[in-house]
């Protein structure tokens, strides 16, 4: 329950911060020009150095090992969605690929741009450190099944590119420090935490301008969208939260919480760019990211309530 309360909190934080990017977005300060430059900055300088910063850290065997832990059971996570999103959503002849962008919705979540955020304001530093393995796998698997979901073909220079991506790259660096057990100066860290401090601000204003260019009418009348909302927020990490249970390990509740908070993460904002790159609907993608980005403040609580 404790963890459920903490959620919410922080969710009403991040809300506050959207309603904010909605404001700016209304009254002309930002628009979905400067909301693009915002975001290449969050996602190539200020989430990779946030992500850097949480393995600078004493290195502990304990931490190794649950760092690993956390890999594997990230990529049992993203097992688990596949499963039900197979399931739930089959392929249809002439539904203009709306299908394969309903599995690739339910499967894949914001842990990295919204993950990031919640998961140090809920556990901090440890937390982001362990969510480094969600990432990882994430990005392993988004480049190579969602590719294929999305585009019904696998392409090498494309996992290419998500492996080289700033965020990826950060975490290499970051473990390599870690296991190396080198830390840098203050000197050098205290300006880069200034930086990495900017990364829940940034994130949440861009999603509220993402928010406020959405038709929020026509997205409650959108039965479809809701469904992938129910698989990505409530089906699919609830699921996870339970196979954990029944799972023989004692692990950390940091641990535990923070690969569960990930799961239940809504839809990535990769269906937009791989809707765009792929030829899918970017409306209908922009409707799920956004009806599942306002839907989480009320799943996130809920799930944590199994953790």
């Amino acid at each position: 329950m404790e963890l459920a309360l903490i959620s919410a909190r922080q969710i009403v934080a991040i809300l506050v911060l959207m309603l904010a990017g909605v404001i700016c977005q209304k009254t002309g300060i930002l628009d979905r020009e400067v909301n693009k430059r915002l975001s290449d900055l969050l996602l190539l300088i200020v989430s990779p150095v946030l992500i850097f910063l949480s393995f600078q850290r004493e290195y502990e065997p304990e931490l190794a090992r649950n760092l690993l832990i956390s890999f594997a059971l990230s990529l049992l996570a993203f097992a688990i969605a596949i499963a039900a999103a197979t399931a739930v959503f089959r392929k249809k002849a002439g539904d203009g690929g709306l299908s394969r962008m309903d599995r690739f919705g339910a499967i894949y979540g914001n842990a990295g741009f919204l993950g990031i955020p919640l998961v140090n304001g809920v556990f901090g530093s440890e937390g982001v450190f362990y969510l480094t393995a969600f990432i990882t796998a994430f990005n392993l698997i988004v480049w190579t099944h969602g590719v294929i979901c999305m585009s019904g073909s696998f392409s090498g220079k494309a996992l290419r590119k998500g492996l080289f991506s700033p965020s990826i790259i950060a975490i290499f660096l970051g473990a390599a420090c870690f296991f190396a057990r080198i830390r840098l100066p203050e000197l050098v860290t205290a300006p880069l935490e200034h930086i990495s401090a900017l990364n829940t601000g940034l994130a949440m204003l861009i999603a509220g301008v993402s928010v406020a260019n959405t038709d929020l009418g026509a997205l409650a009348k959108n039965a479809r969208a809701l469904l992938v909302c129910l698989m990505r927020l409530v089906v699919c990490p609830v699921l996870f939260a339970l196979v954990l249970k029944l799972l023989p390990l004692d692990l950390p509740l940091v641990l535990r919480g923070t690969v569960v908070l990930a799961s239940a993460t809504p839809v990535a904002t990769m269906i937009i760019l791989f809707a765009y790159r792929y030829g899918g609907d970017d409306l209908y993608g922009t409707q799920v990211f956004t009806a599942s980005t306002l839907l989480c403040a009320a799943t996130i609580p809920f799930v944590m309530l199994l953790v």
